[in-house]
């Protein structure tokens, strides 16, 4: 087997998710990542007001400083208290890195490329929970549906992907059916501003099995937040089924 790889690795050197550059040690091979992109995957730990996406309130002070300088401010109540989710999302999509590793795994079809994205998501959210009360294991997996007739086409539903990749890393349990979107709608890109796409998604889903997530505290899965209609409408038709706290995790926000 070890020898089946290394001839592979003569024939087709493996390359960087991110920049395509040859992988050159076995710890980039690993992660499919080169070490100077795998730099660009850092994050801070803490999870977000979906409204401002300001860092909500934790014990520590309203302004800290990042190891890099860098002030974070905190969102200020009443903001993040008319959310019904909080936003656990440690990347930005403006990175060149994170926005190429998510397009080669939506688009080109290459799942391994969520394992560097999930193992982002496995630590920060290990290193998040702390400063919360709530604990990681009190919730499960629901990734953010995409119609039949897209992932027929795709081939399959990244967010699912991504959520099956995050169970073997941390054993949060996948409900991979609750939720179903009903609507076959146009790309939340196409929309030219905030008004469309809440409308483009208004009614798009449904909860078949309620027994599924009623009382269940919800990771709701998906790879990019960007204007929070999505989350918004498959938070609200969760709630109308029973679920508990629900926290949008995203790879990164745009």
């Amino acid at each position: 087997m070890i020898l089946t790889h290394n001839l592979l690795d003569i024939i087709f050197p493996p390359v960087c998710l991110a920049c395509k550059e040859y992988l050159k040690n076995g710890a980039e091979k690993s992660r499919r990542v080169c070490d100077a992109c795998s730099v660009k995957l850092d994050y801070l730990p803490g999870f977000l007001c979906p409204i401002c996406l300001r860092r909500l309130p934790t014990d520590l002070p309203a302004e800290v400083s990042t190891k890099a300088g860098v002030l974070i401010r905190t969102c200020r109540p009443p903001c993040h208290k008319n959310a019904q989710f909080v936003l656990a999302s440690p990347l930005d999509y403006s990175n060149s890195a994170v926005r190429e590793i998510i397009r080669v795994l939506k688009y080109d079809g290459i799942r391994t490329a969520a394992e560097p994205l999930t193992s982002v998501l496995a630590g920060y959210l290990s290193s998040s929970f702390g400063n919360y009360e709530m604990k990681i294991e009190d919730f499960s997996l629901i990734p953010v549906p995409i119609h039949s007739s897209k992932e027929r086409k795709r081939g399959f539903n990244q967010a699912l992907v991504i959520a099956e990749e995050l169970k073997k890393k941390t054993n949060i349990p996948v409900i991979p059916e609750a939720l179903k979107k009903i609507k076959a709608t146009p790309s939340q890109t196409e929309k030219k501003n905030n008004e469309e796409r809440e409308e483009n998604v208004r009614g798009n889903f449904a909860v078949k099995k309620p027994e599924l997530i009623a009382g269940k505290n919800i990771f709701l899965v998906d790879d990019v937040f960007t204007s929070g209609a999505t989350m918004r409408e498959a938070v609200r038709v969760l709630k109308l089924a029973g679920a508990g706290k629900i926290i949008a995790l995203a790879v990164a926000r745009a």
